[in-house]
């Protein structure tokens, strides 16, 4: 019995049937565990069969799109600077041969100081002339291809002629005349868009036959006027080739000016005022006798001429000899002889006439004189940089007499007063009262002209904002006081009134209120009723921006820029107030976390280095967040980490690249973060197993990175979950021992 039990243990060793059985029970559960765990990851990991599966399908699609994109072409639409209308699809494919219409000129628009219509399409981005209209067909071409937007100005050219001709001229920057014609009432021109280079617009001016140029102006006070026969210009000017530059010579324009289109946009009127006179010359005769002629009698006729230039404003010269035609049935021409010039270009010659019997019979004689003048006049104007120049006209006009009638008898004439204003203004009422004369002359009396009111008077005119100066008596355009001698004519005296604006200044006012500012504005100087240029602001107020001069101190009166131009009225509000808008400043500072314990005066320049930004803005302004720090981890030696850069933020608010300035100053936020470089564990996990023996096994698991403390590959896995499936396998390794025990003692 004993030996065939102890027979039956050693053929249960020999044969290692109980070993055989632990051995399958540990293979079971290893394949068990092993299975757990490849479910685990695959779990884990389901997108590598999806991408493998997308990966297949997306080859499918691209060769089928590629495949249907290669029978048409795109067609692409550019701005060209400007921009498309919403909705508007700027790009189109269709198959190469295919005719389509292109967009119309209002699927773009071009606005600003640069602003223009659209022309056209071109293949060029830099060309003012399109190659296809707006609305075009358009046949595509076997590849590719951008159209770019051609975008032109219609510029107005609006002329004030009087007794003048003008022509204008568009030309580029090599001298290549674009467009040019004449300039006919209102004349639109056309200028290339901001696409192309700068282009100009130039107008020339003459004078009618026999007539002087006395103005030319444009609305622009930046223009210049350059004479034709000059070396310069002006800039607008010297892009003309000289073969143009002659052209316009040769037809007789003497001057010119222009405008550069960089300057102008779409709708504006370019404004040409020029003006030309024509003077109309002075003829009088007077016979030294009237009466008691016979038959015979030889009369001295006293010729002057005039060349009717009131305020010398143009020199005058006699052409050739005058000649005096004498006789009422028939004419007799004598020249004049003896002449003399005085001044104001007045010419006085004499002719002897010997009186006929019909002269007797008739009681009565003609007399008329027929002169040539040549008048010349320098036109002054100012160019750039305050050059002086002059552009001369000149003219040959022929002046004759009316005939005078002698007839003999001795006649009554009176004399008589009146006033005549010059200066361009309307004279009020308040002048002195006229000198009357109520007596009767006849030829050779002695008169004797007002001594009132005396040279040098003056009469206020607020209206006005001037004087008026009271210059004399003028008699034939003469200044004349004293007495004369009554000719064969009534005598009218004119009193000549010249008005004399007030000196007048234009003045700034800061309009600070009782905030503190800076600075001074000097006033702009000129006259009452004429403009001057508005100055540039000489102030400066803390915490406010400037934006322009207003007649009102509250913004409700007529805003004026720098630069632009002011009509002084004489009056003490003469004044400009500037205007402010407040001001608003953007701040930065830093904060550190994770810092604690650790000196700031170690911490590193990087990490303590704050931006500046000195500049004010106002409300609504878009502000560029600074770019600093440009390094954003920091290693940091001497405290053992690193520090990291969290980003600028705004009330607690990560900000973008731009912050809207608001109606206070803006303070930005940016976080430093210290790590320390030392290693921690990430904790100890504890697992106790107790047997029949009483036995215990302590197991630590830790969670290991590499030095820095990032996680190895693989450590993403759930700890926890391997954790529980090692405690499992414990427990069952413990239940499968503590069977077998009982096993053999049941055998025993």
């Amino acid at each position: 019995m004993i030996r065939r039990i102890m027979t039956s243990k050693t053929e249960d060793r020999n044969t290692g049937l109980t070993p055989g059985r632990s051995r399958s029970l540990y293979a079971r559960f290893n394949a068990f565990l092993s299975a757990v765990l490849v479910m685990m990851m695959v779990a884990i990991s389901p997108g590598a069969v999806a991408f493998a599966a997308d990966s297949t399908s997306g080859n499918d699609s691209s060769t089928a799109a590629a495949a249907a994109n290669a029978a048409t072409v795109q067609i692409t639409y550019n701005a060209n600077r400007g921009t498309f209308k919403s909705g508007f699809t700027n790009k189109v494919s269709a198959a190469p041969g295919a005719h389509i219409t292109l967009p119309g000129a209002d699927v773009a628009t071009l606005t600003g100081n640069q602003a223009s219509h659209l022309a056209g399409w071109s293949t060029s981005n830099g060309t003012s002339t399109p190659e296809y209209k707006p609305g075009d067909d358009y046949v595509v071409p076997s590849s590719g291809v951008t159209l770019y937007a051609v975008w032109q100005k219609s510029l107005t050219l609006a002329p004030k002629l009087e007794n003048m001709t003008a022509y204008y001229m568009v030309v580029d920057t090599k001298g290549n005349v674009l467009s040019e014609g004449p300039v006919n009432g209102a004349t639109p021109v056309t200028a290339p868009g901001p696409q192309s280079s700068e282009a100009f617009v130039e107008v020339f001016v003459k004078p009618d036959a026999n007539y002087l140029i006395t103005r030319i102006e444009s609305a622009d006070v930046n223009n210049f006027i350059y004479p034709l026969n000059g070396s310069y210009l002006g800039r607008p000017g010297k892009y003309l080739k000289a073969s143009d530059v002659k052209r316009m010579q040769d037809q007789g324009y003497v001057a010119t000016f222009g405008w550069g289109t960089a300057y102008q946009k779409e709708g504006n009127i370019l404004t040409v005022d020029a003006k030309a006179f024509q003077p109309v010359p002075e003829a009088k005769i007077e016979p030294d006798r009237t009466s008691g002629l016979k038959e015979g009698d030889v009369i001295t006729l006293t010729v002057t001429l005039r060349a009717g230039d009131m305020q010398n404003q143009y020199s005058a010269a006699l052409n050739g000899t005058p000649v005096v035609h004498v006789g009422k049935t028939s004419t007799t021409d004598i020249p004049l002889s003896n002449v003399t010039k005085s001044g104001n270009d007045t010419y006085t010659g004499t002719v002897q006439y010997a009186v006929t019997a019909d002269d007797i019979k008739s009681n009565s004689l003609n007399a008329s004189v027929e002169a040539n003048f040549i008048y010349s006049y320098e036109f002054p104007f100012k160019g750039a940089n305050n050059q002086q120049y002059s552009v001369t006209t000149n003219a040959t006009i022929d002046s004759s007499s009316d005939a005078i009638v002698i007839d003999g008898y001795a006649k009554a004439h009176k004399v008589s007063y009146s006033y005549s204003f010059l200066g361009g203004v309307t004279a009020p009422t308040g002048f002195p009262v006229l000198p009357t004369d109520s007596n009767a002359y006849t030829k050779g009396n002695t008169v004797s002209i007002s001594a009132t009111p005396a040279t040098g008077s003056t009469v206020r005119d607020d209206a006005n904002s001037g004087s008026w100066n009271f210059t004399g008596w003028y008699l034939y355009d003469r200044l004349i006081s004293g007495t004369t001698t009554m000719g064969d004519d009534d005598l009218n005296f004119e009193g000549r009134w010249l008005f004399q604006a007030d000196q007048d200044a234009l003045t700034y006012d800061a309009n600070a209120g009782s905030d503190a500012f800076e600075g001074t504005t000097a006033p702009s100087q000129g006259y009452a009723g004429s403009g001057v240029s508005v100055e540039k602001n000489g102030f400066t107020r803390q915490g406010y921006r400037f934006t322009g001069w207003n007649t009102k101190a509250d913004g409700t009166g007529t805003p004026y820029a720098p630069g632009s131009t002011y009509v002084l009225n004489g009056k003490a509000d003469d004044v400009l107030y500037a205007q402010w808008e407040k001001t608003y400043r953007v701040n930065y500072q830093l904060r550190y976390e994770g810092a604690d314990g650790i000196d700031t005066s170690s911490f590193p320049a990087e990490v303590i280095s704050v931006p500046k930004d000195g500049n004010e803005y106002a409300k609504n302004d878009a502000v560029s967040v600074s770019t600093d720090p440009v390094q954003r981890k920091v290693k940091d030696p001497i405290n053992g980490g690193t520090w990291t850069f969290g980003g600028w933020t705004l009330n607690g608010q990560p900000v973008e690249e731009k912050v809207t300035v608001g109606t206070e100053d803006i303070t930005l936020t940016g976080t430093w973060t210290f790590t320390s470089d030392k290693k921690t564990d990430l904790g100890n996990a504890n697992s106790n197993s107790n047997t029949n023996s009483g036995s215990t096994t302590n197991t630590k698991i830790t969670r290991t990175g590499d030095a820095q403390g990032t996680p190895r590959t693989g450590d993403d896995t759930d700890f926890e979950l391997y954790a529980s499936i090692l405690g499992i396998s414990g427990a069952a390794l413990a239940a499968f021992a503590i069977a077998r025990r009982r096993r053999k003692v049941q055998e025993k």
